[in-house]
């Protein structure tokens, strides 16, 4: 049966995505106490419906690996347009909570406001068809449970509950990329910020959601493009307090001077799509 819901998907990955007989969840494991390097590359993990549970369902001591993750949009073979979502590793009992943008359609308010389609930030468990599972791409980054969970809500409030979602400008790739910067800003918040780890979120969104599909909801998204540039410009103010910058540090600075050149150069392409939404 297809969901409805899953129509909100707009962008497929790159070319070369594994499939879920390629990828496997050993693959991704990652002590909480180890701290890979910058060019920390793990293989993509296959996600299947038993192995997602709820969030609610972890523990509030815990430590969970943010994961960038996308699917088929729609039960078919080969479907070119996927969906994404984020994806939280539990290393205790390797599970994963996939939380995405998804549409509970109302269709009485189309009478008086018009056609919209109204989404929330939920759990992706229901949605998901059976033979049709999550790859998640792993950052070996972790974080608490209550700084995931502000991250979720945050976005949530900032792009599902002030835009429509017209998978143009405004689709499931926006909620996704807007919860992976809020992330990184998470992480500069610390009182010991780790390079390395940024480093490793910011080349998972290099890999994904900044490329995919000419990146549609990301760079023609003002709101993304904004959380972009002010999280981008935190990291290079933070790097210039660091006088003797290690090789982590300088490798975190080339990255943030590359996306910052990236966002100038692509955002601008997409706005004559705003005129269209």
């Amino acid at each position: 049966m297809v969901h409805i819901s899953s129509l909100v998907s707009f962008f497929s990955p790159r070319a070369g995505e594994v499939s879920g007989a390629e990828a496997s969840a050993k693959d991704s494991k990652v002590s909480v106490k180890e701290k890979p390097s910058a060019d920390y590359i793990p293989n993509p993990v296959n996600v299947p419906r038993n192995k997602m549970y709820s969030l609610e369902e972890a523990s509030d001591e815990g430590a969970y690996e943010l994961m960038f993750a996308t699917k088929a949009g729609l039960p078919l073979p080969h479907f070119p347009i996927s969906h994404s979502a984020i994806a939280l590793r539990d290393p205790t009992q390797d599970r994963f909570a996939i939380y995405g943008r998804q549409s509970p359609y109302n269709f009485t308010m189309w009478f008086d406001k018009g056609f919209s389609i109204r989404t929330k930030k939920d759990n992706e468990m229901p949605y998901l068809n059976k033979g049709f599972n999550f790859t998640a791409y792993p950052t070996g980054v972790f974080f608490s449970k209550e700084e995931m969970e502000h991250c979720l809500d945050e976005a949530d409030r900032l792009i599902n509950e002030n835009q429509s979602c017209n998978m143009v400008n405004s689709n499931c790739y926006s909620y996704s990329v807007m919860v992976m910067a809020l992330a990184i800003q998470q992480l500069l918040k610390r009182p010991t910020v780790d390079s390395a780890a940024v480093s490793r979120i910011i080349a998972v969104m290099e890999g994904h959601p900044l490329s995919d599909h000419c990146a549609f909801g990301v760079f023609n998204n003002q709101e993304v493009v904004d959380k972009l540039v002010s999280v981008n410009s935190q990291i290079q103010s933070h790097l210039e307090t660091i006088e003797n910058k290690s090789d982590e540090d300088n490798h975190l600075l080339q990255q943030s001077l590359a996306l910052s050149e990236k966002i100038e150069k692509e955002a601008p392409k997409y706005r004559i799509f705003a005129s269209f939404t």
